[in-house]
């Protein structure tokens, strides 16, 4: 599954819509206009929004975190409460990994938002899916950013080390809990 750019976009209609995570990136340091510079992640949704893309792939959203669990300025923290359905212990909080988002299903919140003259989806909220709901697991053909970036820097350089401590037939499928991670 290859992501969509430039004139191709197309974003996901606003609604509730069943998801899996299937991504989170790290984006390192992050300078921006509003903000001092700080440590982002992005974690990325496949959402089963009706009616799906043209071409009958699923559509992809994403949203931007600042990389800490701390702070009363911290947005990634109560996100994740919110989708897990219960606040974390100090326990969870010290050894929180944010790789066990991946495969966990939840109900995708998206809103659109206009700016200059385009239309962006955008995930507001992550919930919890409903007790009985059919989980989504990860397509089988979605390349993880990681695994992207890997295989751009060995075509860059062929001549480099192209091991990988990654099996690419890992699972990455949610345990049966009632909290998901």
């Amino acid at each position: 599954m290859k992501p969509l750019k430039g004139s191709d976009f197309t974003p996901a209609p606003q609604g509730l819509w069943h998801g899996v995570c299937v991504d989170v990136v790290d984006k390192g340091i992050v300078k921006s206009a509003l903000y001092k510079p700080r440590h982002m992640i992005q974690i990325r949704w496949v959402v089963d929004a009706d009616p799906p893309m043209e071409d009958g792939r699923p559509y992809i959203v994403a949203r931007m975190f600042g990389y800490t669990l701390a702070g009363e300025n911290n947005k990634l923290r109560p996100f994740l409460e919110a989708w897990r359905g219960r606040a974390f212990t100090k326990e969870e909080l010290m050894g929180f990994d944010p790789e066990r988002l991946l495969g966990v299903c939840g109900q995708i919140q998206i809103i659109h938002n206009e700016s200059k003259g385009n239309t962006y989806a955008n995930v507001q909220a992550v919930l919890p899916l409903p007790r009985g709901a059919q989980k989504m697991t990860i397509p089988q053909d979605y390349i993880r950013q990681e695994e992207r970036d890997r295989r751009e820097e060995l075509e860059k350089h062929p001549n480099g080390n192209g091991n990988s401590s990654e099996s690419e037939s890992d699972s990455y499928e949610a345990a049966e809990e009632d909290v998901p991670f």
